[in-house]
């Protein structure tokens, strides 16, 4: 799951309103960029499709929160972790827990085949490998700079992106 929390804060424009109108101010200012952030990510990857394959619960399921004075915004779907930083190549030893067999899809259509020990010990079954994509971290950085631009009056900071 990837996660940024964002701190908003009044700029000195603000400096002279009273503290409670000041503080209601940036208060409704956070709620506007939490709604605005999964729209901002929806959009991004939209326009940029950065990724390989149908990801359409990665692009949709977002959630924007205020927590006390910072904006929350996180990943519903594990995935996007993985679809944000990559993956590095590696030999995919979990599948042999696999159920049943394993679709891989081919020129002349999907095949079914089961991983062995054999097979993983002659060096099949290796995952290529992702680049990654950082759609996370430049939807974010678009908001933030859109937000920015339209409201000087706010500032930004302490974009601290995690899992």
């Amino acid at each position: 799951m990837v996660m940024v929390s964002i701190k908003l804060e009044a700029n000195s424009k603000l400096k002279g309103a009273p503290k409670p109108v000041r503080d209601r101010y940036v208060q409704n200012w956070r709620n506007v960029f939490a709604m605005k952030a999964p729209q901002f990510i929806s959009e991004h990857i939209a326009a940029t499709h950065p990724f390989q394959s149908r990801t359409g619960w990665a692009a949709t399921k977002w959630k924007g929160e205020v927590v006390g004075d910072k904006v929350r915004i996180t990943s519903l779907v594990a995935y996007t972790y993985w679809l944000n930083n990559g993956v590095r190549p590696h030999q995919m030893t979990y599948l042999l827990n696999a159920k049943g067999a394993i679709p891989i899809g081919t020129s002349g259509g999907t095949i079914f085949r089961r991983p062995s020990v054999a097979s993983m010990l002659k060096g099949g079954w290796r995952h290529p490998g992702r680049p990654a994509t950082h759609f996370f971290e430049q939807s974010i950085e678009k908001l933030a700079k859109f937000m920015e631009k339209s409201h000087p009056e706010l500032i930004i900071q302490n974009m601290h992106y995690g899992t």
